[in-house]
């Protein structure tokens, strides 16, 4: 019988996301992982590009940050901040895939602080390159375990730019140059967009549309979503024998049955 948990789902429903030949401009944590996923299963042939200004063209092992000599050794290019960001610039990085505090529906991405920006109630490390990856790429795809308070219906904080207040051509307006979000991918379903709002494009199995809306913070109405597809067990094979054997990111798996 094979298993997978939530968190397993969400980062191969995330990795699915990758098409083969894309230049994937790679966030910390979860993100990292999906992209190595991809590149060792459906997409050997995309190009990886840190924001630190690293490029790869091969795997490299999992690094706990990503300007490591892991993430160095073998690379197609040492390159710097500056150079990746015109890359992106220019409209020559194809995604780019990202974690984030708080995602609101309109797809924006608070990666700062919850609550008041001066008397938070949480805090978090930064928003790092998050901005230039989510303003700059040409689609982009955040990565996230949710909660009505995580998926919010407006972020405290934009620190990463989506559809703003969601109305037609606010990107444009805004002088942003990327198309924007693409998806939202949590340990519950898989979000798209239509014009400038998230809707539910697909459930995780044994998950169900009432718990979905009650840890989604705007009224996700009734749609008509399918099942998210489950992990192969190749898939599951390769994260946790090849990509991450010492559960750095993806804790030890509490296992549900297909």
């Amino acid at each position: 019988m094979s298993t997978y948990s939530a968190e397993e789902i969400a980062v191969v429903a995330a990795s699915r996301m990758i098409r083969n030949g894309e230049t994937v401009f790679v966030g910390v944590g979860k993100p990292v992982i999906a992209t190595l996923l991809a590149k060792l299963t459906h997409a050997p042939d995309i190009t990886m590009v840190f924001e630190t200004g690293i490029i790869r063209d091969t795997a490299c092992e999992l690094p706990r940050l990503l300007d490591t000599l892991g993430t160095q050794d073998g690379a197609t290019m040492l390159a710097g901040a500056e150079d990746v960001n015109a890359l992106a610039a220019s409209g020559r990085i194809d995604l780019g895939i990202l974690g984030a505090g708080q995602v609101d529906r309109f797809g924006n991405m608070n990666s700062v602080a919850a609550g008041d920006y001066h008397r938070p109630v949480l805090r978090w490390p930064g928003g790092g390159g998050a901005n230039d990856i989510g303003t700059l790429c040409r689609r982009t795809v955040v990565l996230l375990d949710q909660n009505v308070r995580r998926l919010c219906e407006r972020v405290d904080f934009v620190t990463v730019p989506g559809y703003l207040d969601g109305t037609d051509g606010a990107r444009e307006r805004a002088g942003l140059l990327s198309s924007g979000p693409a998806a939202i991918v949590t340990d519950l379903a898989v979000f798209g967009f239509h014009e400038g709002h998230a809707e539910v494009h697909s459930v995780h199995p044994e998950v169900g549309l009432e718990r979905l809306a009650a840890a989604t913070g705007w009224d996700i109405g009734s749609p008509q979503a399918t099942t998210t597809d489950v992990p192969t067990a190749a898939e599951l094979d390769v994260l946790h024998r090849v990509i991450d054997p010492d559960h750095i990111v993806l804790p030890e798996p509490r296992r549900v049955a297909l």
